[in-house]
Order: structure tokens, then C-alpha cells, then sequence
């Protein structure tokens, strides 16, 4: 009795959809980065005890952020979609390892604050290019809005977790967990069919078309609503870290309830700009978000706070 190999051996192939792919993805790298974003300015805050270098800190990511988006977009074109979206997973577990260790050597935040600009860039690029090229024109708002959906409902508990885990074991322990679950993520990306290599149009030609006056009233928009959402990072949680009487437990608890109540309405606005419009959606959107950040101003209970935050959730 004789035996004979085949000549060629083919290993299975398990391969997704891409935007199942990036569905999946997204939902893992949700669950890690709101059991830690809630808590990462208080951090910085108890660390150094002065609000200057929280502020120092996100002013000289956002400055990184525009030194590198060229370079970047070079790089997430050689790249591909798969691996800078992986690239970016790696370098935030990175970040996350020195977040942990930042209490030994305080000057790490430097380097971390490059990671996140790099980290940024790498992932949200790929993350709209693929729903550009394999998103429906006809559902665009509806597929967008369930990335928003699953991620808020699988990670409404993580930030309660997050405060448990601070309370209970401390914040290196916190961000030993996010660690893994965002390696975890990037798992299901070498599922993604591969996406060719598209070609860079150039620093000249995007610096070009950033300044005409086609895109001046998108860009002072998006700019807006940055600003804001810098504030919400930055500001809002110790803000509330206050409220609570600095309680990293009450912290997490109202953030996982608004993310819950967040979970459901998004769907509602994902459909609306749909029916409505994406420009006048998000024209309202801005006007009603800055009027919601004067609100705001004058919460001075958790209840309040959790309100008027789901509601921010809403517009934003």
C-alpha cells in the first residue's frame, strides 16, 4: 500500500465581508478604548497634578495630527487598508503599555501623545475609505450608524467596568486589559478581502483642494465639530469627576448609561440623514450641539449630567 501527498497543500480560507469585517473589528476596539477614554484625562490630571499638561497634552496631539495627515495618507496608500488598520491597533496596545508605566517616567507622554496622532490617522483613513468603496450610496447613513449601534451597545458596560477596575486594582490594571482586547481586535482584519493599493494624489493637490472654496464651509464645520469633541474629551470627564465627587465608579456609570441611551438613538439619526440629507443633517447637527455645550456649562448634579450628555449623544 502505497501513499501519495498532494502535490499543492491549500490551508482553509475563512474570509469576510469587508464592512463584517471592520464591524467586527470596530466592536473590539470599542470595548478597549471606552473601558479607558473616560478616565484617561482624570489620569493625566491625578499623575500631574496640574490641568496645563492635560491641555498640553491634546494641543500637541491635534498639532501632530496636521504635521502628519499627508505623510499618513502616503503611508495608508502603500499600506493598504488591512494592514494600517492593524498598524494603528498596534500602536495603540503601545500606548497603552506606556500609559501603564507612565507613573515611573512622566516624559513618556510625549511618546505617547505621538502614537495617538500616528494611531489616528492610520486607522481612520482605511475606516472611511472602505465604507466609500464598499458602502451602499443608496444606505450609507443606515451602514455608518450601525458601526455606532453595535460598538455603543457591547461597550455600554465598559466603562463602569473600567471604574471597578480602577477602584479595585488601579489604573495599570486597567490598561493591562485594554491591551489585550485591542490586539484581540485586529484579529478579524486578516479575514478582510484585500483591497489593491490605490494610488497617493499628492501633497499639492490635497493642500490644494483643502483651501478652495468648495470645501471652506466643510472645513470650518468639521473644525467645529473637532473643537467640540476635544472638549468633550478633555474637559467633560473631569468635569464630572467633580459632580461625582471623585468617584471613578459614578464616572463610569454615567457614562455607560449614556452610551446605552446613545446606542438606540443613533439608529434614529442614522436613517434621518438618509431621508433628510447628510449635509443639512449635519448643519443642524452643529447648531444644536453647540447650543447643548452652553447647557452644559451649568450642570451641577449627576442626574443633570447624565441628561443633558445622553442628549449631546443625540445631536452629535
Amino acid at each position: 500500500m502505497s501513499f501519495s501527498l498532494p502535490q499543492e497543500l491549500h490551508l482553509p480560507h475563512f474570509s469576510l465581508k469587508p464592512l463584517s469585517a471592520l464591524y467586527i473589528s470596530f466592536t473590539l476596539r470599542f470595548l478597549s478604548t471606552s473601558l479607558v477614554s473616560v478616565f484617561i484625562p482624570i489620569y493625566i490630571l491625578k499623575l500631574t497634578g496640574d490641568f496645563l499638561y492635560v491641555l498640553w497634552f491634546w494641543a500637541f496631539f491635534s498639532f501632530l495630527v496636521v504635521l502628519f495627515s499627508i505623510p499618513l495618507g502616503f503611508v495608508v496608500s502603500k499600506l493598504g487598508f488591512r494592514w494600517s488598520v492593524f498598524a494603528a491597533s498596534f500602536l495603540l496596545a503601545a500606548e497603552f503599555y506606556l500609559f501603564s508605566v507612565l507613573d515611573k517616567n512622566p516624559a513618556l507622554l510625549y511618546v505617547i501623545a505621538v502614537f495617538e496622532a500616528a494611531k489616528l490617522l492610520l486607522f481612520w483613513i482605511p475606516y472611511h475609505l472602505i465604507f466609500i468603496e464598499d458602502g451602499s450610496d443608496k444606505h450609507f447613513g443606515q451602514q455608518v450608524s450601525i458601526v455606532g449601534v453595535i460598538g455603543r451597545l457591547v461597550s455600554a458596560v465598559t466603562p463602569l467596568f473600567g471604574g471597578f477596575i480602577i477602584a479595585g486594582s488601579g489604573f495599570p490594571t486597567l490598561f493591562y486589559v485594554a491591551l489585550v482586547l485591542i490586539l484581540v481586535s485586529s484579529l478579524p482584519l486578516f479575514a478582510m478581502p484585500h483591497h489593491p493599493h490605490e494610488q497617493f494624489p499628492g501633497w499639492r493637490h490635497i493642500l490644494g483642494k483643502t483651501f478652495t472654496s468648495g470645501y471652506r464651509n466643510m472645513f470650518f464645520a468639521f473644525w467645529g465639530a473637532r473643537s467640540a469633541a476635544l472638549v468633550a474629551v478633555i474637559v467633560w470627564p473631569i468635569f464630572l469627576f467633580g459632580i461625582v465627587g471623585e468617584s471613578y465608579l459614578e464616572v463610569g456609570l454615567i457614562t455607560s448609561a449614556v452610551l446605552l441611551v446613545s446606542a438606540v438613538t443613533i439608529s434614529v439619526s442614522g436613517r434621518a440623514s438618509d431621508k433628510i440629507g447628510k449635509r443639512r443633517v449635519l448643519r443642524i447637527g452643529s447648531w444644536v450641539n453647540g447650543a447643548v455645550w452652553l447647557v452644559k456649562a451649568f450642570v451641577q448634579t449627576p442626574i443633570q449630567a447624565f441628561v443633558v450628555d445622553s442628549f449631546n449623544k443625540l445631536v452629535s
